[in-house]
């Protein structure tokens, strides 16, 4: 027989990435960009010229507090930090912080050096001088740099080419994951430290997966549909000289550190591969970029929809790159709002971030090449991972429990918690919920309140029987639809409609840019109409003249000109002196 003893207010927590501390984008060559607001902005005052991966990391205000190319490390006024030679420049890189103490953030590469290891260093933000708002300026720990690390056997991994971090399920630690495209490593980030003896799963690759260079590794945000899985991984080859490459997605278990078999899609590709999920991981992004084309595609895939029988996936951009032979993406990530950039270096001469447009909508997304535009200098960035990763933050993972829960002294979690057991959970021995907490408990048999169980006053604390959805990692009953050995096959698929802009747009110029009062469009086309949108989007009336259009009533600042005429539309971007 089931049986309550207490019950009172329930809480919820929300978890997910940490959102200040994501607010800044440091990358490429001495391009930083600024997302707190409604609309991004270019910020200057970037040291940096990396031409590898990057990161950066802010306070949970968004004030900025350090980036790194992975070969150096600078602070909040521009500056490199004292140790901060880390010399972990490579092909991909992330941050955490301390699961316990806040000071304290590791920033792992994946590096070239030594026959491509991974190496960590500790950026403690309690050290160095004073900075003009008076705190600490941070410096990297002097016997916690370059740390490498090892494969369970005492070596350096070999052929390390990804790395990124996700949320243990536990909701107080972090898995530090570290591909090489055979086997996948999951390190325990914990209170304690980093531990040095990973979790080791084998990929099982399909055969396409032939060669590992350029790998990345990126991590779906928490799926929260399943038992048996919190996170699909997707590790993708981005070596455009091959015609046999290779993405895959995978199924990862936050509470075990290893891959499961629930799911596995492979996507065979002539060309290089980039990819990104979504804010709802629902949804995954694959480019390709074809050397001698010099054509770029993308791909929307409808992750959940897909199964062994069906891959579900629609084309939603195919067009030229850039000029001169060269320029497909080489980066793309999603920000903490959920907005999903890439950057394709030949494009508008390397000026241009672009943009996934409704990246949420799967069959209605777009590509905005002109998303963003730098003025005075072009946005170079020479890695396939160039764009900084998101900052993880604690989560508890969703609908998992263990078997049963025996509290016996006072809680001390400071955020909404929920104790979930298959079974039962029991307080005794001076277990107490002081007055500023949230406690929720949830139990499939019974929630015991023994002698000196103490809920204070103004408290919110709920007891509730409910059965756990995930009990004790039993396995979840198989979909119909199985998704465990899924192929999509890119080589062959059908790509968007060649876009016919990008071929248009070369014949428009506009002169002279940037401009003060009058901007001429040169084209051999009759112009029918143009209007000028601003960085945020909105339409400003202008008075076209012929092939002169006034724009001596716009405020100084960056505008797109559409401009429309009988041979077709395009955009381009000017600046107003």
């Amino acid at each position: 027989m089931k049986k309550l003893f207490s019950t009172m207010l329930l809480a919820m927590s929300l978890w997910g990435y940490a959102q200040g501390e994501n607010n800044n984008w440091y990358f490429g060559y001495q391009i930083a960009i600024n997302f707190s607001g409604s609309t991004p902005q270019f910020v200057n005052g970037s040291d940096m010229t990396s031409l590898n991966s990057s990161a950066t990391v802010s306070d949970s205000g968004g004030k900025l507090l350090f980036y790194s190319s992975g070969g150096k490390v600078w602070n909040r006024q521009n500056q490199e930090m004292p140790n901060g030679d880390i010399d972990q420049d490579g092909l991909q890189t992330a941050t955490v912080k301390h699961p316990t103490n806040p000071n304290l953030y590791y920033i792992f590469t994946t590096t070239w050096v030594a026959g491509n290891v991974v190496r960590y260093s500790v950026v403690d933000m309690s050290l160095g001088s004073n900075g003009s708002n008076g705190q600490p300026l941070g410096d990297v720990v002097q016997n916690q740099k370059k740390v490498p690390l090892l494969d369970g056997q005492g070596n350096e991994i070999s052929n390390a080419r990804g790395v990124t971090v996700v949320p243990h399920g536990d909701g107080s630690s972090y898995w530090v994951l570290v591909t090489n495209g055979l086997k996948l490593y999951a390190y325990r980030l914990s209170g304690s430290g980093l531990s040095t003896t990973p979790v080791v799963t084998d990929l099982n690759t399909s055969g396409f997966f032939t060669s590992y260079d350029g790998i990345s590794i990126k991590a779906s945000p928490e799926v929260g549909d399943s038992c048996n899985y919190s996170h699909l991984l997707c590790i993708t080859n981005s070596n455009p000289s091959l015609k046999e490459n290779e993405g895959m997605v995978r199924s990862f278990d936050n509470l075990s550190g290893s891959l499961t078999t629930d799911y596995n899609l492979s996507i065979a590709s002539t060309s290089a591969t980039y990819a990104e999920f979504n804010q709802y991981a629902n949804i995954l992004y694959v480019s390709g970029y074809d050397l001698t084309s010099n054509t770029t595609t993308f791909y929307a895939i409808d992750l959940p929809n897909s199964n062994n029988s069906n891959i579900v996936y629609t084309p939603i951009y195919n067009g030229m790159s850039g000029t001169n032979g060269v320029g497909g993406p080489s980066t793309i990530q999603r920000n903490t709002k959920g907005d999903i950039y890439f950057h394709m270096v030949g494009y508008n001469n390397g000026g241009s971030l672009s943009q996934i447009i409704n990246p949420d909508v799967y069959g209605q997304s777009s590509i905005n090449l002109n998303a963003m535009t730098q003025p005075s200098a072009f946005i170079y960035v020479g890695s396939t991972n160039n764009l900084p990763q998101l900052l993880p933050k604690l989560s508890r993972r969703v609908g998992s429990c263990v078997a049963s829960y025996d509290l016996t002294a006072p809680d001390t979690h400071t955020a909404p918690y929920t104790y979930h057991a298959s079974s039962t959970i029991t307080a005794q021995q001076n277990y107490q919920v002081n007055s500023t907490q949230d406690i929720t408990m949830k139990a499939g048999t019974s929630i015991s309140l023994l002698p000196d169980t103490y809920i204070q006053n103004g408290s919110n604390y709920l007891a509730k029987i409910e059965d756990c959805k995930c009990s004790g990692g039993e396995v979840e009953a198989r979909n119909k639809n199985s998704k465990n050995n899924m192929l999509l096959n890119l080589r062959t698929a059908p790509k968007a409609q060649t876009d016919k802009k990008d071929l248009f747009a070369k014949k428009v110029q506009l002169f002279p840019n940037p401009a003060s009062d009058v901007l001429n469009i040169i084209t051999s086309s009759e112009i029918i109409n143009v209007s000028v949108t601003d960085i945020s989007g909105r339409m400003i009336q202008v008075k076209l003249d012929g092939n002169k259009v006034d724009i001596r009533s716009l405020p100084s600042g960056n505008y797109l000109i559409n401009i429309e005429t009988k041979e077709g539309k395009t955009s381009q971007r000017f600046v107003k002196k």
